[in-house]
C-alpha cells in the first residue's frame, strides 16, 4: 500500500474562486488589481499635474500684462505726475538695472558650456548697431508719453508689424504674400482712421511714437539679420543687447538731459521720490523674464497676442482712469487695427511652424524677439548620418 500524500487530499484550486472564470483567475493570479492601482493613480496624478501647469501658466500670463502695463503706467508717472520729464534718464535707469540682473542670471543660471562667445568685433559691428535703434526706441517710447494720451500711444503701436514688414519685403528677408499684404492694408486703415479722431493730437509727440515705431522696426530686422545663426538665451540676449543700449542711452543722457536735470534740481524729485524711481528701474527686468516664462510654457504667439489685449486694457485704463476722450472714429480704426495684428501673428505662426517642420534636420533652438522661430543649420546627409 502506497503512502498517501497530504496534498492529495486537497481540493483542486479552483473551488477556492468557485464564481471566477479561468481567464480572471490567471489575472488575479498576476497581480492585476495591483496594476490597476497603480494605473488609476498615475491617471490621478497626471490629471492633478496638468491641471497645476495649467493654473500655473494662466497666472504667469496675467502676471506679465500686469507688470508689463505697471512698467508703462509707472514711467509715465514719473514724467508726467511728478514732473521728471526727462525720457532719456527714465529710460536709462530700466535698462542699466535689467542689464546688470540680466548678467547676473546668466553667471548663476546658465552653465558656461552653454553660453555664446561674443568676440569684440562682434559686439561692435553686430549688437552694438542694434542697440543704438533699441535706445531710440526707448528714448522716442518716453517722449510719446509727455505729448500723447496712453491710449493713443497703445494705438500708434499697431503700426510696428507694418513697417517691419515693409522693411523686410525692401531687405528681401521676407517675401511679399497676399495675406500679409492684406494685414498690413488692415493694420494701416486701422491706424490712420484712429489718428483723426484723436482729438489732442500733437505733432512733437506723432512724430517721436512713429520714430520710435521705425527704430523697433528697424531694430527687429537687424536683429534678424546680423544676429542670424546666433542662438542666444533671452537673458544672454538682453545682457549683450541691453548692454550697448544703456551705453548709447547714457551717452544721449549726458549730452541732452544731464545738465537741465543739474540746472533745475531735478535729481531732486528721485530724492524725495526713490520708490517710484526703483519700481520703474526693475520692472523692465520683470517684463522681460516673465516674457521669458510664457515663451516657454505657451508660445511666442501667446505673447503677442497678451501684448495685443495688454494695449486694449491700456485703453481702456486711459478712458476710465484718466479721463482721456477716445472718440468713436478711434475706437472703430484701433478695432480694424487689432484684427488686423492679430490676423498678422497668426499668418507669422503658422509660417514659422511649417518652417520649421520642412526644415530638413533642423533642430529648433529659440525663439527671437520677432517671434521667429531660431533653428540650427539643417545637416547634411551622409552615407554614416542616412
Amino acid at each position: 500500500m502506497h503512502p498517501v500524500s497530504p496534498s492529495s487530499n486537497r481540493a483542486p484550486l479552483s473551488l477556492h474562486y468557485p464564481t471566477l472564470n479561468s481567464k480572471r483567475r490567471d489575472d488575479l493570479d498576476d497581480g492585476m488589481p495591483i496594476r490597476t492601482g497603480l494605473k488609476r493613480s498615475a491617471e490621478a496624478y497626471a490629471h492633478s499635474a496638468s491641471r497645476t501647469q495649467s493654473i500655473f501658466v494662466l497666472v504667469v500670463c496675467i502676471a506679465w500684462m500686469a507688470v508689463s502695463s505697471g512698467a508703462i503706467m509707472i514711467n509715465r508717472s514719473l514724467m508726467v505726475d511728478l514732473g521728471f520729464r526727462y525720457p532719456v534718464t527714465v529710460a536709462w535707469l530700466g535698462l542699466l538695472t535689467s542689464t546688470a540682473l540680466a548678467s547676473i542670471w546668466v553667471e548663476l543660471m546658465i552653465p558656461k558650456s552653454h553660453r555664446q562667445q561674443v568676440t569684440r568685433h562682434d559686439y561692435f559691428t553686430r549688437i552694438v548697431p542694434v542697440g543704438f535703434f533699441m535706445a531710440l526706441t526707448f528714448q522716442c517710447g518716453n517722449t510719446g508719453y509727455l505729448y500723447l494720451t496712453v491710449a493713443f500711444v497703445q494705438m500708434l503701436k499697431a503700426l510696428c508689424p507694418v513697417v517691419t514688414m515693409l522693411l523686410l519685403f525692401v531687405a528681401r528677408l521676407e517675401k511679399a504674400t497676399s495675406r500679409l499684404v492684406a494685414t498690413v492694408v488692415v493694420i494701416s486703415m486701422g491706424i490712420s482712421m484712429a489718428s483723426f479722431g484723436e482729438l489732442n493730437l500733437s505733432v512733437v509727440g506723432l512724430v517721436a511714437m512713429l520714430t520710435s515705431v521705425v527704430s523697433e522696426s528697424i531694430r527687429l530686422v537687424m536683429t534678424q539679420h546680423l544676429l542670424v545663426g546666433r542662438a542666444f538665451h533671452p537673458m544672454e540676449g538682453l545682457k549683450y543687447i541691453g548692454s550697448a543700449c544703456t551705453m548709447w542711452l547714457m551717452l544721449q543722457a549726458y549730452l541732452w538731459e544731464l545738465a537741465p536735470i543739474m540746472k533745475t534740481r531735478a535729481y531732486e524729485v528721485a530724492l524725495h521720490n526713490p520708490l517710484p524711481f526703483i519700481v520703474a528701474a526693475c520692472a523692465g527686468f520683470g517684463v522681460n523674464a516673465l516674457a521669458i516664462l510664457v515663451i516657454k510654457l505657451a508660445s511666442s504667439l501667446t505673447l503677442k497676442v497678451l501684448g495685443s489685449v495688454k494695449d486694449t486694457l491700456l485703453v481702456a485704463v486711459g478712458v476710465l482712469f484718466l479721463h482721456e476722450v477716445v472718440t468713436m472714429l478711434q475706437f472703430a480704426g484701433y478695432s480694424i487695427s487689432l484684427c488686423g495684428f492679430i490676423s498678422y501673428n497668426m499668418i507669422k505662426s503658422s509660417q514659422s511652424a511649417s518652417a520649421a517642420l520642412n526644415t530638413p534636420r533642423s533642430k529648433v533652438i529659440g525663439v527671437d524677439r520677432g517671434g521667429h522661430l531660431a533653428t540650427s543649420p539643417p545637416v547634411t546627409p551622409t552615407k554614416s548620418s542616412v
